[in-house]
């Protein structure tokens, strides 16, 4: 009799740090298990199971990240040139400079995000055509379009340009510059119009 009463009292007590230790799982790394034999002879071990917190959304973000990083800088295929900056919360600034001899140079500029199912950036722009005289001023620059998209991809080592307006870089491939540092902000704005409003200005203050 007096045995049973020891057996139930040892009951009593492990179930009270059972609770004890159950109540304190919250502020402790990981999820637990206990298993109990429901008999009053404890001939079967207690078990508290501690499982690995869950990371996995810390690695997805790293992996984003890296996969971010992986398209800024200088890249370059032939006459071409395409400059990815990285803007904040995951916006890029893309321009694309494509020299047609000394004296003629298409633009292209973009405004991109990274498409996280494919790794992909995708984004829509607008290109320019420049002409330049001997000296290397601007004689004209006139718009294109307005309406471009356009995707880019990572093929190993390479950057992939999908010019879905022209298709202009089918087969190339472009490589990482030697200079990474370098970001050229492009002159989109068109010289006539600004000729224009800089002699409206002037017959104003006349006036």
């Amino acid at each position: 009799m007096n045995h049973g009463r020891a057996r139930q009292n040892m009951k009593n007590v492990l179930c009270m740090l059972l609770a004890v230790l159950l109540a304190s799982l919250p502020l402790m790394t990981g999820v637990a298990e206990v298993m109990i034999d429901d008999d009053d002879d404890y001939d079967e071990p207690i078990y508290i199971i501690f499982e690995d917190e869950d990371d996995s959304e810390d690695t997805e973000e790293d992996e984003t990240d890296e996969v971010l990083s992986s398209y800024a800088g200088v890249w370059q295929a032939e006459n071409a040139t395409i400059f990815i900056d990285e803007e904040d919360d995951g916006i890029f600034s893309v321009f694309i400079f494509w020299n047609i001899g000394d004296t003629m140079t298409d633009i292209w500029e973009y405004t991109c995000t990274l498409d996280a199912e494919t790794g992909m950036l995708a984004g829509e722009g607008n290109k320019i055509h420049e002409v330049y005289d001997e000296e290397g001023e601007t004689v004209s620059s006139d718009e294109v379009y307005t309406d471009g998209s356009v995707i880019f991809m990572m093929e190993e080592d390479a950057l992939i340009w999908l010019d879905a307006k022209e298709n202009v870089a089918k087969n190339l491939r472009f490589e990482r510059g030697e200079d990474e540092d370098i970001f050229i902000e492009a002159d989109f704005s068109d010289p006539d119009i600004e000729e224009q409003e800089e002699e409206d200005d002037e017959n104003g203050s006349e006036d």
